[in-house]
């Protein structure tokens, strides 16, 4: 009799152990299902992690009569599902027929119902053909790129099905030569021999990093110019485009047959990147197909503002480009922007020593910044010592109205345009555009302003990775992708 009062009210001691072993294998199951369900880890391998994980939790001083088993469910919609079952040993209660009590638990992940639609803006600079390894920092990239893309599809949600736009840059950005809706002067007679590539220039002050458009209007929310490197003097020097001896003709005009790209090419297209923006586009298939054509080419400069601003005006669901949804807690605009050296023009390099010395043989040089949608100075008799970019002569015209007295001046009129484009970003609409960016190769490494400019331009410091190598690389990449699909418990 003794032993059954002792049994029925150490029962209950037996039982609150029970229940409290039972509340540490639910975390230990919470746990387990999140690290089983990262989007970038092969299914074959999620039960071990699960196990792994689930063991790590749980205390080791807890009287299991066997270890806890787990098992792992993984359903065709992302869904990933564990239980945990165990028994624990009794002390009272098996005096009265109880030996063990069962303790179950089971935890289920899955991915945000979110809509990711995300803008990836890549330097194709002539750099990015330098290896990574055993192959080009471009070859890494664009695998990297597929791979996260294809991590996404998979862990997608249908009814929230993700959507990419790719925006290749250097200096400029290509919004395609058929989209002559929003731009002005691709007719321009300087295009003689040849036509408009696609590419544009800047809008100037407050319209450089804007989205921001109206057809009707001339002020800095109206048209793009197209992209013109204007005819430079020919007489003597060393400028990169020169003249016919007017400021209305070229010493020569080349035009690359279809599906070359080239981008130094003699003529108005001087400069131009040949790869065209990809708009928002949901099939994967064909947005890999768009990353496949991705070529790094020869070229005279990186400019990191250009890429980021078309990155918001693809995501953006007004014009220009309209492909985005609506702003809303149902979609997740993002971002993913990378480069692999510091912003410069190639003028810093002594590509153009004499240029500010040479003058036209015909008719007087001149180079007029308004007459191309441009802020600015005026140029007259002489060439410019800079090379020219999406925003004119940075140095010698000086569009930002900085009065830059050497490359360092320059360097910093750059890092301020393309920090204002990532703070545009960040700030669109009511919830913003998130940035993840990608600092490749000691040239964008620490010390260097580009380093110190992707760090500032991420949404957070989880944000911005820095890839000294191809692995690393694929990892941030592979980072970013987890991220993206936001694995959450649901029980």
């Amino acid at each position: 009799m003794f032993a059954l009062l002792v049994g029925a009210v150490g029962g209950g001691v037996d039982f609150s152990y029970a229940n409290a072993v039972r509340v540490e294998m639910q975390a230990a199951a919470d746990s387990a299902v999140l690290a089983a369900s990262v989007p970038s880890l092969d299914d074959t391998k999620r039960e071990a992690v699960a196990g792994t994980v689930f063991a790590a939790a749980m205390p080791p001083d807890h009287e299991f009569i066997e270890p806890p088993t787990v098992t792992v469910d993984l359903s065709e919609d992302g869904v990933v599902k564990i239980d945990a079952s165990g028994r624990v040993a009794t002390k009272f209660a098996k005096l009265i027929g109880f030996s063990s009590i069962d303790i179950n638990a089971s935890a289920v992940a899955a991915q945000s119902v979110r809509r990711p639609e995300i803008a990836f803006v890549l330097d194709v600079s002539g750099s990015m053909r330098a290896f990574m390894g055993v192959d080009r920092r471009i070859n890494v990239l664009k695998q990297s790129t597929k791979t996260l893309i294809d991590t996404v599809n998979k862990n997608a949600v249908p009814s929230s099905p993700p959507a990419y736009a790719i925006v290749p840059f250097n200096m400029n950005v290509n919004v395609g030569a058929a989209n002559t809706s929003f731009v002005t002067e691709s007719t321009h007679a300087l295009f003689a021999g040849t036509s408009w590539a696609g590419c544009v220039l800047e809008r100037a002050g407050a319209g450089a990093n804007s989205d921001a458009y109206n057809q009707f209007s001339s002020g800095a929310d109206g048209k793009w110019h197209a992209y013109i490197w204007p005819p430079e003097p020919n007489s003597g020097g060393s400028c990169s485009n020169r003249s016919d001896g007017t400021n209305s003709g070229y010493l020569s005009v080349v035009t690359n047959p279809i599906g070359v790209y080239k981008a130094q090419t003699a003529g108005p297209n001087y400069n131009c990147v040949r790869h065209a923006i990809t708009p928002l586009e949901e099939d994967p298939s064909a947005v890999k197909s768009a990353i496949d054509k991705l070529t790094a080419e020869s070229n005279m400069g990186t400019i990191i503002a250009p890429g980021v601003a078309w990155g918001m005006r693809v995501l953006s669901e007004s014009e220009p480009f309209t492909q985005g949804e609506p702003e809303s807690k149902k979609v997740r605009k993002i971002i993913v922007v990378l480069t692999d050296g510091e912003q410069t023009t190639e003028a810093e390099y002594g590509t153009r020593p004499t240029c500010n010395a040479a003058t036209n043989s015909v008719t007087p040089f001149e180079f007029d910044p308004q007459n191309f949608g441009l802020a600015g100075k005026k140029l007259t008799t002489y060439g410019a010592r800079d090379e020219f970019s999406a925003y004119g002569f940075i140095r010698d015209s000086d569009p930002f109205g900085s009065n830059p007295a050497s490359w360092s001046d320059v360097a910093d009129d750059l890092y301020k345009v393309s920090m204002e484009a990532c703070d545009n970003a960040k700030a669109y609409g009511t919830l913003g555009i998130e940035i993840f960016s990608i600092a490749v190769s000691a040239d964008a490494g620490p010390g260097t302003k580009t380093y110190d400019l992707l760090k500032n331009c991420a949404s957070d410091e989880a944000h911005f990775f820095y890839a000294a190598d191809s692995k690393a690389l694929e990892t941030a990449f592979q980072k970013i992708a987890d991220e993206i699909v936001s694995v959450h418990l649901t029980k």
